[in-house]
């Protein structure tokens, strides 16, 4: 996989959109005989919604992700709310916009509970006790309505692109992250409800696995390091073997927060019999101890030379599995005057401030 990622290019005016921050790229090894690089963009804060994303729909709530905005709001006005925001957020016209700034895919980013899935129970799993005590009562999460999957899998179909569906919240969450839908600090592994998990991914793949329109289902996203690296892996088999039974599209693996080696040696992966699979990290500079505590020189460093990540993408591609680089952002950590960066920052002329 080897292009590099190239120019970013300017923000595009999306009429549905606050921000247009980031970037997918999906890489294929340099020497596998179809290499090509793909561009995109993510469509966030649609089908799962994010506090820091969605300004216009949490202001005034206090709430600090999308489960937490139907216990603030309660479930007749959080529908209401969410159903005009899911109706507006993207539309065709975006998709369009997408194409025409040279763009050939996106990442369609979505909460399980969008899924009309038979059976599914839309709320965070127990105990609820403590800290938890109110999700018992809380209202569900708001779905389904996974018509706005088919649209915009249509509507990129009749405009050229291609799309990833992500599994970005799975059933009890895959960690206590907001991205999963809700920040939960009590959460523990065994919160994730695999099994449901995969019966998602197999709907996904049987209602949508063959649109002309799909070209990978990104089976979980940043699933928690402190989920056994042996469950994960299981949960990967199980889950490609899922898609496969409805679907020929990509599947792709999150690799977060681990090093590739250690899922390779720990969890006896990736097996043998997998075909047409890709490897998902996040490459950003700026979370973590590791970023926030190392000079600017150093954090230019590490990200030039990609030491810097956890998983490594060179160590990925040097193995001969093709990788997604599904998120990522030049950030500098910055916003806490206590970090060497931010100093360095904050010492140079504000001309260079801005270039940097």
């Amino acid at each position: 996989m080897g292009a590099a990622l190239g120019a970013v290019p300017a923000p595009l005016p999306l009429k549905s959109t606050d921000s247009w921050q980031e970037l997918t790229a999906l890489l294929e090894h340099p020497e596998h005989p179809s290499r090509h690089v793909t561009r995109g963009v993510n469509l966030g804060g649609w089908l799962i919604t994010e506090a820091w994303m969605n300004h216009s729909l949490f202001a005034g709530t206090g709430a600090a992700d999308e489960f937490s905005l139907g216990a603030r709001l309660g479930a007749e006005e959080a529908a209401r709310r969410l159903s005009r925001h899911r109706e507006t957020w993207i539309t065709r016209e975006d998709l369009m916009a997408i194409k025409a700034a040279g763009l050939e895919s996106v990442r369609l980013p979505l909460g399980y509970w969008v899924l009309d899935v038979e059976g599914l129970e839309r709320r965070p799993r127990g105990p609820f006790s403590g800290a938890r005590a109110w999700m018992e009562e809380a209202p569900p999460f708001v779905g389904p309505c996974e018509h706005h999957v088919r649209d915009a899998l249509d509507w990129a179909a009749e405009i050229g692109l291609s799309v990833n569906l992500c599994l970005h919240g799975a059933p009890g969450g895959q960690s206590g992250h907001d991205a999963t839908g809700l920040s939960d600090g009590q959460w523990q592994p065994c919160m994730w409800d695999r099994q449901l998990t995969v019966r998602c991914l197999a709907h996904m793949a049987r209602v949508f696995g063959r649109h002309p329109a799909l070209a990978a289902v990104t089976v979980i996203n940043e699933p928690s390091r402190s989920i056994p690296t042996s469950d994960l892996a299981a949960f990967y088999v199980d889950a490609y073997a899922a898609i496969r039974e409805h679907s020929d599209a990509t599947v792709v693996m999150p690799v977060y927060q681990r090093s590739w080696w250690w899922l390779q040696t720990y969890g006896q992966f990736p097996p043998p019999h997998f075909q047409n699979v890709a490897f998902d990290v996040h490459l950003y500079h700026c979370f973590g101890w590791d970023w926030q505590w190392c000079t600017l020189s150093g954090i230019l460093w590490r990200a030039g030379n990609g030491l810097g990540h956890l998983p490594s993408l060179q160590a990925i591609l040097r193995s001969g599995h093709r990788a997604v680089v599904s998120e990522w952002s030049l950030r500098l950590p910055e916003w806490d005057p206590r970090w060497p960066a931010a100093r360095a920052l904050a010492a140079l002329p504000s001309d260079e401030q801005r270039a940097a």
